[in-house]
């Protein structure tokens, strides 16, 4: 089912590798591993202000090799699909 929330406090445009977010303002799940269109010199920035809950485990700089259109899991650490 879609999810929607609003930025929360504390939610931010830059984020670091590996952090997991909820983006409001695209209903969708963000993930920090690389520099955005509108990323500034070393750093990783979201379009508008992102809600983080979690971290990746593993090295998000894998999802370089990711297409658009490609599907990607994220399983909690107890193994249930977020």
């Amino acid at each position: 089912a879609p999810v929607s929330s609003d930025p929360e406090p504390g939610a931010r445009e830059v984020v670091n590798a590996g952090e997991i977010a909820f983006w409001p303002d695209g209903d969708a799940i963000a993930i920090g591993f690389g520099p955005t269109p509108v990323s500034r010199r070393g750093e990783i920035r979201m379009a508008s202000p992102c809600n983080i809950w979690a971290m990746a485990l593993d090295d998000v700089s894998r999802l370089k090799a990711v297409h658009a259109g490609e599907g990607i899991s994220i399983v909690s650490v107890n193994g249930e699909a977020a």
